[in-house]
């Protein structure tokens, strides 16, 4: 799931257990997400069953199951942000040493 997808599903979510309604025309617009880009996004999550429209894909709203989803998917990427850096050595410059 690409960065862009995960935060409309994480924020879509969260204005959701808040009790407000979710446009997501507005919304997509909001977080910098291209009209095309969320229609396609709209639609695979509807593929998936984890959201539902009516008449246009971008007038719609998350299904129970993209609620937990939502969730789960959340819970995974606050685990991988928890580990310590020594686990990503690749990644991780050593900052004990001089930089030229």
């Amino acid at each position: 799931m690409k960065r862009d997808e995960f935060t409309l599903l994480r924020e879509a979510a969260i204005m959701v257990s808040v009790g407000r309604a979710v446009y997501m025309r507005e919304f997509t617009g909001m977080l910098g997400i291209p009209e095309k880009r969320a229609v396609y996004i709209l639609q695979k999550w509807a593929d998936k069953g984890w959201y539902d429209h009516s008449v246009n894909v971008m007038a719609g709203w998350l299904t129970d199951k993209g609620m937990e989803q939502a969730i789960l998917l959340t819970r995974e990427k606050a685990q991988i942000g928890a580990r310590p850096p020594a686990t990503y050595p690749a990644q991780s410059p050593d900052l004990t040493k001089k930089q030229k």
